[in-house]
């Protein structure tokens, strides 16, 4: 994806930077927010079936580049590589699936938002959200 602003000036800045003698802020040329370049995944899948059930085995890879948190393309969250495993098994019945979310622990921020900080009244104060960390966990189920 090349996402980028052509023709982009913020007015609703204008007045304020005005008043300080300053210019509006030109964005053309610049990444649109949380568009990556580049992202990719693959989900191969091994499966081997027997007499009353069955093995599964899965991994999820994505990959996603840098992306930029504003319009002025001055945040940036890094690349970004999740991998996630699942073996399942069923048995007449009986089924049992393993999984590991994240398996490296990944923990490039996803998403980040700047506010003004009303409790030491000062200018943009950050707000960076991570991603989920690593989670591993087991389901077992029955059909009836």
């Amino acid at each position: 994806t090349h996402a980028r602003y052509d023709k982009f000036r913020d007015d609703s800045l204008a007045s304020a930077l005005a008043s300080l003698g300053r210019t509006q802020i030109d964005f053309d040329g610049r990444s649109l927010p949380y568009v990556p370049e580049h992202k990719a995944a693959v989900s191969p899948t091994f499966t081997l079936p027997f007499t009353d059930g069955m093995f599964q085995a899965r991994a999820d890879v994505s990959y996603q580049s840098k992306t930029y948190a504003r319009a002025d393309n001055f945040v940036i969250f890094g690349d970004r590589t999740v991998v996630d495993l699942r073996l399942r098994g069923e048995y007449k019945n009986f089924s049992l699936q393993l999984f590991a979310n994240n398996v490296f622990d990944d923990d490039t921020p996803v998403a980040g938002v700047r506010f003004f900080d009303a409790v030491r009244y000062s200018g943009p104060a950050p707000l960076i959200f991570g991603p989920p960390r690593r989670q591993l966990g087991a389901t077992v189920g029955y059909k009836f």
